[in-house]
């Protein structure tokens, strides 16, 4: 979705293929944790699927350098619990790509940490929702603090500083108590990036999201509360789209908010399907096609692939017609956009609810474009 090259097939002209510039695997739906607020759906993590092999990984990755992909990041599921791990990393360096993970922490030995980090990732983040108690109740284990805490330790220990170590919380109202206290063990754990994440809406969700007005509350005062104590212990990152920053944050290395590089990306799921975001492959309806059946460039033969990118960012409605961050920010989540209003054309729903609430930056907002209301498509 770029308004420079706008439509599929002047990318491709320009390029000469369709280029890809980041992607991601799910290579397993295996966990050690039943966290309370994981959108992968409940029923998958007790299916046995019949998993992408070892060498059906390499063939992902060898096709993602023929497409020009540059960035990788494995998730799961619990990533580390497949024992090809330190395999899968070695291959997909070695093959040129850049590699990050997110993990529990809950399960890794000290030596495998100390091979992983042979590989040089990017990024290697570790989930803490709380302290012990509050982080234990969220992630359904007694013992899943002390872990993930180790981990990041072991991480720290081994990682140089060719890896971002990244402690990442995601806000619900079960932890918003507790953030406060979280910058403390991000110094202790000397972390690099202190990442806040808002919560994923799922229909599996055993736990409550905060309000927007919390959320705006939050944002503001979580920021002032790191320029105050903790700004040159680490970075902080908050996971949500440009014109949402508070203004506080704004000039430092995270500034911009996420910036995401949809539709010029892949998602793997473990069992072989593809979609253009991992966030689709929840969504049947823009699953592309299997690798056990095709291989990539078949799959990316196809309609959904084309409807998705015919859309450009001045299509876009709600929020994202004003914003000034538009270029920039191409409308944030496109899978959290649509799974909300059901159309390709719809604004990031966190800034939309701002909005709607009176709570978004008003500097943020071009006077004098129109505002598009948002056209929610029938099912």
């Amino acid at each position: 979705m770029r308004n420079r090259l706008k439509t599929s097939r002047e990318i491709i002209d320009f390029f000469g293929y369709r280029p890809i510039i980041s992607a991601s695997i799910k290579l397993t739906r295996k966990c050690n944790l039943k966290c309370r607020h994981c959108y992968v759906a409940k029923e998958s993590l007790d299916t046995v699927y019949a998993e992408l092999s070892t060498e059906e990984i390499f063939s992902i990755i060898d096709s993602l350098v023929l497409l020009g992909c540059m960035n990788l990041f494995v998730n799961g599921g619990e990533p580390f619990l497949r024992k090809d791990i330190f395999e899968i990393f070695s291959y997909a360096v070695n093959s040129g790509l850049t590699i990050s993970c997110s993990t529990n922490g809950l399960d890794l030995p000290e030596e495998l940490i100390k091979e992983i980090a042979t590989t040089k990732p990017k990024l290697f983040q570790v989930s803490i929702d709380g302290t012990k108690d509050v982080h234990n109740f969220i992630r359904n284990n007694r013992e899943s603090f002390d872990k993930a805490i180790q981990t990041l330790n072991l991480a720290r220990k081994y990682f140089d500083d060719k890896t971002e170590i990244v402690m990442a919380t995601t806000l619900m109202k079960e932890n918003k108590h507790d953030i406060y206290n979280l910058f403390k063990i991000a110094k202790e754990c000397a972390v690099d990036t202190f990442c806040i994440v808002p919560l994923m809406q799922s229909a599996s969700l055993e736990v409550t999201d905060v309000s927007i007005e919390d959320k705006y509350f939050l944002f503001n005062e979580l920021s002032d509360f790191y320029i105050e104590n903790y700004k040159n212990c680490y970075e902080i990152s908050f996971i949500v789209p440009p014109g949402l920053i508070p203004d506080s944050v704004r000039n430092l290395k995270f500034g911009e908010g996420y910036l995401c590089s949809f539709p010029e990306m892949l998602g793997f799921d473990c069992n072989g399907n593809v979609a253009i975001c991992d966030g689709f492959l929840e969504n049947k309806e823009f699953v592309l096609g299997n690798l056990k059946n095709n291989d990539i460039q078949s799959i990316l033969i196809n309609k959904k692939v084309v409807e998705i990118e015919s859309v450009t960012i001045n299509e876009l409605e709600g929020i994202c017609s004003v914003c000034k961050f538009l270029v920039k920010c191409q409308g944030g989540c496109r899978v959290a956009a649509y799974n909300r209003f059901k159309s390709l054309k719809a604004p990031d729903p966190l800034c939309q609810d701002f909005f709607d609430k009176g709570l978004f930056n008003k500097e943020n907002i071009i006077k004098s474009k129109k505002y598009r209301d948002i056209r929610v498509e029938a099912n």
